[in-house]
C-alpha cells in the first residue's frame, strides 16, 4: 500500500505553507485524497510530483493558471508553445534590467563625480539630446498650445519613458538679463537622441533637438525653492562672463541629485553653455 502523508508532513517537506497547498487543490493542480471518516487530505508521491513540478513551473515565472494547464492538459505541442512564450518574456525582462542597470550605472557614477566637477568651468562639446518643455518658470504649458490642456496628450510618452528621461532646464540666451528672478526659463525632459528615435519620440514639436555644440560645462549646487536662477547666475554665469566668452545660445542641462544635508537641501545641475 502506498505511503500517505498529511498536509502537515507535506508542508514541512517541501516548504510550502498549507494554506498554499490548500490553494494549488482548489485550483486543480493538486488532487490529494480526503477520507471521509477525519476529512484529512492525504498526500501521496504523486501529489508530491506534482507539487515539485508546481515549483518548478513557478520558479521560471510561469503564471499559476499556465501551470495547472501545464500539468493536467496541454500536449507536448502546448508545452512547448508555452516554454516558447515563456522564453521571450524572460528576454524582454533581461533587456529591460539591462536597461535599467545601464541606467543606475550611469547616474550613480554622475553622483559620486559631483564634487570633483562642482565649479570647474571645462571647455568641451556640449551633449546633444531631444528635449521637450513641460514648464516655463512655474507654470505647467505645452510648447506647441501654450496650454496647461494641450500638455496632457504630450507628456504621456515622457511619463511612459520615466526610467530614461533626465529632469532638464533650458535658458532662452535672449531672455538672460542682469535679474535672475525676471530671467524666464524651460524645465521638461531630455533623452539621447537614438533612444528617442527607438521609442518614436521624434525631434519635431513638442518635442525639439538640442545639437551638440562648443559649449562651457560645469556642475552647480542650489538650494529649495527660487534659489535655481540666482546659483545659476552666481556660480555659472558671472564665472563665465569674467573669462571673457560670451554666450552664443542657450544654457541647458540636466538634474543630477537632490539631496537633505545637514545644512539644509541641495540640488545638483549639470550644465552646458554656448560660448564663443
Amino acid at each position: 500500500m502506498e505511503a500517505r502523508y498529511k498536509i502537515g508532513d507535506i508542508s514541512s517537506l517541501l516548504g510550502i505553507p498549507a494554506q498554499t497547498l490548500r490553494f494549488y487543490e482548489e485550483k486543480g493542480i493538486i488532487k490529494p485524497y480526503r477520507d471521509e471518516h477525519d476529512g484529512y487530505r492525504y498526500f501521496d508521491a504523486w501529489d508530491v510530483n506534482y507539487l515539485m513540478d508546481t515549483l518548478y513551473l513557478r520558479s521560471l515565472e510561469f503564471p499559476l493558471a499556465e501551470v495547472e494547464q501545464l500539468l493536467n492538459e496541454d500536449s507536448l505541442p502546448d508545452v512547448c508553445g508555452k516554454f516558447m512564450r515563456q522564453e521571450n518574456e524572460i528576454l524582454k525582462k533581461i533587456a529591460h534590467y539591462r536597461r535599467m542597470l545601464g541606467v543606475l550605472t550611469a547616474h550613480r557614477q554622475s553622483l559620486q563625480s559631483i564634487e570633483s566637477r562642482k565649479g570647474r568651468l571645462v571647455s568641451c562639446k556640449s551633449r546633444e539630446m531631444v528635449f521637450h518643455r513641460h514648464r516655463r518658470n512655474y507654470s505647467f504649458q505645452s510648447l506647441e498650445s501654450g496650454t496647461f490642456q494641450g500638455l496632457k496628450k504630450e507628456v504621456k510618452d515622457w511619463v511612459d519613458s520615466i526610467m530614461e528621461a533626465s529632469p532638464t532646464f533650458l535658458i532662452p540666451a535672449d531672455g538672460i538679463q542682469g535679474v535672475p528672478k525676471d530671467t524666464p526659463y524651460w524645465w521638461g525632459w531630455s533623452m539621447d537622441p537614438e533612444l528617442a528615435l527607438e521609442k518614436h519620440m521624434d525631434a519635431v514639436l513638442p518635442n525639439e533637438y538640442l545639437p551638440s555644440v562648443e559649449s562651457i560645462y560645469t556642475v552647480f549646487e542650489a538650494g529649495g525653492r527660487g534659489t535655481f536662477m540666482d546659483c545659476f547666475y552666481e556660480q555659472v554665469l558671472k564665472p563665465i562672463r569674467r573669462t571673457g566668452r560670451q554666450l552664443s545660445g542657450n544654457p541647458y542641462g540636466r538634474l543630477i541629485a537632490k539631496v537633505h544635508e545637514e545644512n539644509g537641501f541641495h540640488r545638483y545641475f549639470e550644465v552646458w553653455v554656448p560660448t564663443e
